[in-house]
């Protein structure tokens, strides 16, 4: 069994644990498929059921790839999770290393699921989830409400930094996963410095000075071949 195969792992009852498996059958299949490709034959003869069953726990193909997306945007959310007992960005920085994992685990459904799809339900979800995941930096920087539109728009922007360093990383592997996290982490303290700058006085004060130390010299250092090419 590959990794895109393995079970999305919860507690449920046996008519639960029933469904989960479908849905985890239906991530597998669609993972290597497009949509018109998976037909309700392959699911039923994947899961060892019939279509009869199938259809008692599903309207139809379509609403079991929707719960298929559901879980794997639930398994996403849960990458950048908050804990308030570390530093603000030692947290990001190990949801930022969960999210490479995730990528990485389910490279197919990451690909196909999350970055393929047309339909409007689909990408409703998955807006939904980014939205998440933008609230959850925000979260993290522990701002009191209503917290600035310039803010927003920096977590916003950092979550579409996320994915494409992702797709990135999981293309060419020639950056260490800890790296593409101090560029993507780096990115948007950058962003948020100017936010800052820009957020109307008397608005929501943001500390940025854990930040600055971890990454301030990256801003101000000039690689060391950069002197060497002037001379």
């Amino acid at each position: 069994m590959n990794d895109d195969e393995r079970p999305l792992r919860r507690s449920y009852k046996p008519a639960d644990e029933r469904r989960q498996m479908l849905v985890d059958h239906g991530v597998a299949l669609f993972s290597d498929a497009t949509y018109e490709e998976v037909s309700i034959d392959d699911i039923a003869a994947r899961a060892g059921v019939s279509k009869g069953l199938l259809y008692h726990y599903f309207r139809g193909k379509r609403d079991l790839y929707l719960e298929v997306v559901r879980a794997v945007c639930a398994e996403l959310e849960r990458t950048l999770s908050l804990d308030r007992s570390v530093p603000r960005f030692d947290n990001m920085r190990q949801g930022l290393i969960a999210f490479l994992e995730f990528a990485r685990r389910r490279r197919r459904a990451y690909r196909s699921l999350l970055s393929g799809s047309n339909d409007a339900e689909v990408l409703a979800l998955l807006d939904r989830t980014r939205d998440t995941l933008a609230q959850r930096l925000l979260d993290g920087l522990e701002l009191t409400e209503p917290v600035p539109a310039p803010y927003r728009m920096a977590a916003r922007a950092c979550i579409g930094a996320i994915e494409a360093a992702a797709s990135d990383w999981l293309e060419h592997d020639d950056v260490p996963a800890e790296q593409t996290v101090q560029l993507i982490m780096a990115g948007f303290l950058g962003n948020l410095l100017v936010a800052r700058h820009v957020v109307p006085h008397g608005s929501a004060s943001l500390d940025l000075s854990e930040g600055l130390r971890r990454f301030g010299a990256l801003f101000a250092r000039e690689p060391a071949s950069a002197g060497r090419r002037d001379e």
